[in-house]
């Protein structure tokens, strides 16, 4: 979209418990990888899904008040105080992440993205991380690369890329991920800066 110019108009549709919402209160919305949208409430283990079709709520107990992310397979993840959960036949299985634990503010929680089966990628501040759920007991952490080795400043934010690669979001810019192999610490990013000519500054989100 060119700058300065008319913003289009649009259509806005508002979703109540008339409805089918659990409640009309919603205290955290996120689209699934499936093009899903998962709506959260006050009572976090009630959660609304919209496929396009119609509303369905689900009962995920133990979910916490963040956002809840669904892989293109259907996988379900959540962010828990000590690291990271995933929905397994019913239950939430936690994987401690001290990085998690110890650098991130509760109000300000990680954005995750599952990428492959038992696979996901996380970002902090100073880093992008990815958690393998299969290996081990309590799966492993493994870094991808630290904020300090691009131009991008503070990590922010990460989508999913058309071709399967993904978009990382910094404070100075954005950068491109290629596929197949996202989570390889020699994959070569492709950084696009924001310049002072476009006065913008302080990027925080994806869309």
């Amino acid at each position: 979209m060119a700058f300065g110019a008319e913003p289009k108009s649009s259509n806005w549709r508002v979703y109540t418990t008339a409805d089918g919402l659990a409640e009309s209160i919603s205290t955290a919305v996120s689209v699934s990888q499936q093009g899903d949208i998962w709506v959260q409430h006050t009572e976090p283990a009630l959660v609304g899904w919209l496929d396009g079709y119609g509303i369905r709520k689900r009962r995920l107990p133990g979910l916490s008040t963040l956002h809840l992310y669904e892989s293109h397979l259907g996988q379900l993840w959540g962010v828990a105080p000590e690291g990271v959960m995933e929905h397994r036949e019913e239950n939430w299985v936690v994987y401690p992440v001290n990085e998690i634990r110890t650098q991130t503010p509760p109000n300000h929680p990680p954005r995750l993205l599952p990428f492959r089966q038992g696979r996901l990628l996380f970002v902090l501040p100073d880093r992008l991380m990815e958690l393998d759920a299969d290996r081990g007991q309590n799966g492993e952490t493994s870094l991808v690369r630290e904020a300090r080795q691009t131009q991008l400043g503070v990590f922010s934010d990460l989508i999913q890329a058309n071709d399967g690669g993904l978009w990382l979001v910094g404070k100075k810019g954005v950068a491109k991920i290629p596929p197949p192999h996202p989570s390889d610490p020699q994959t070569v990013w492709q950084e696009f800066l924001v310049g002072n000519s476009l006065e913008v500054s302080d990027l925080q989100h994806a869309f």
